[in-house]
């Protein structure tokens, strides 16, 4: 698993070096199989904010964006992503700007209109293999703030080998509680509150295989906004420990994940049919999942379901019928423990890997 070294830092009272963690990890028998900076190479990079757009007569797809850098003057550029939107923030590369592929960035002409730079994707500033479409930025970041400044990029990402017995340690928790007894130090647990609930709506749970999973919680969760765009600090993190950032809902699961070590899984809550059932699957039972490859179950896996049949594999994958998209205002929200031994394997046995 990839971790931030930051991340780690606000668990746990240990006034260690990055080499010194390292040690005491691999030591531990947690093998430190590398650790990498995860800094960016690039300079001129600031953030914009759009003060307008105007479609560009006679094109398809580019738009002139007015953009405030934090200077008194407003920069024109022109830009041809579909996301761009007044009033927003992206990576604002200025002319002299140098990419992390080493484009340098100049003035130039584009249909007959000046760009004094470019707006950027997270590809284009380093931050991932590829992408689709300008990064956003929080709406409350400053506009003219150096990019490399506002991401916090001096850190360090530790790749680490757990074995299937350490299981307790595949989170921040986990690992921070270990540096915690190796050191003799504090373990700064996060304080969290209870959120009392505004609706009466219920779902029914079954637990039909107690055996493979004794508890199963969930939370109706209405009005959602799909529109709100992960925080920046968020995304980051999920980027340091390898996750791709993907929408609001599947991000803070990700998220609690990485940090608490459970799983959780987010069902569109119009896409489910009746109440939840846990139990085995029927065998030569079929799922799609949110890989978008059909399976033909047998009956030693476990699943979650509804009237319509299997609608997760437990603990391993949601199905793609009820996934959450840009579209969903309610969710149903599952945090269960499942039997190890019920999951394990599993995934390997179908031929993929989460």
């Amino acid at each position: 698993m990839k971790v931030s070294e930051k991340w780690l830092n606000e668990f746990v009272e240990a006034d260690l070096s990055t080499t010194q963690k390292s040690e005491l990890f691999t030591m531990a028998g947690l093998e430190v199989d590398g650790v990498e900076s995860c800094g960016i190479d690039i300079s001129g990079v600031v953030i914009g904010k759009v003060s307008s757009c105007e479609k560009i007569a006679g094109t398809e797809k580019l738009t002139l964006c007015k953009i405030d850098d934090g200077s008194k003057t407003q920069r024109q550029v022109v830009c041809g992503a579909d996301n761009v939107s007044a009033g927003n923030l992206y990576p604002y590369a200025q002319p002299g700007a140098v990419l992390s592929d080493g484009l340098n960035i100049e003035k130039r002409e584009i249909h007959g209109v000046q760009s004094e730079g470019m707006l950027c994707s997270a590809f284009e500033i380093g931050l991932v293999d590829s992408s689709t479409g300008l990064y956003e930025i929080d709406a409350d970041a400053k506009p003219g703030e150096d990019l490399l400044n506002f991401l916090s990029l001096e850190d360090n990402i530790f790749d680490i080998s757990l074995t299937p017995n350490r299981g307790d340690c595949l989170s921040v928790t986990g690992l921070t509680r270990e540096l915690s007894v190796l050191t003799g130090s504090n373990h700064l647990l996060q304080s969290t509150q209870d959120v009392s609930s505004e609706i009466d709506d219920v779902l029914q749970i079954n637990l039909d295989a107690p055996e493979c999973c004794p508890r199963y919680c969930g939370r109706i969760i209405k009005a959602v906004n799909p529109g709100v765009v992960t925080p920046t600090w968020i995304k980051e993190r999920l980027r340091r420990s390898g996750v791709r950032a993907i929408n609001i809902i599947v991000d803070l699961t990700n998220y609690v994940m990485l940090e608490m070590g459970q799983p959780m899984h987010a069902f569109d809550l119009q896409k489910l049919d009746g109440n939840i059932v846990i139990r085995m699957a029927h065998n030569q039972e079929q799922i799609t999942l949110l890989d978008g490859e059909e399976y033909t179950l047998n009956d030693t896996t476990l699943v979650i379901s509804d009237n319509s049949g299997a609608i997760a594999m437990a603990g391993i994958m949601g199905g793609e019928t009820t996934a959450v998209t840009a579209d969903t205002v309610d969710i149903f929200l599952e945090s269960a423990f499942f039997s190890p031994t019920a999951i394990m394997g599993r995934a390997r046995h179908y031929g993929f890997h989460t």
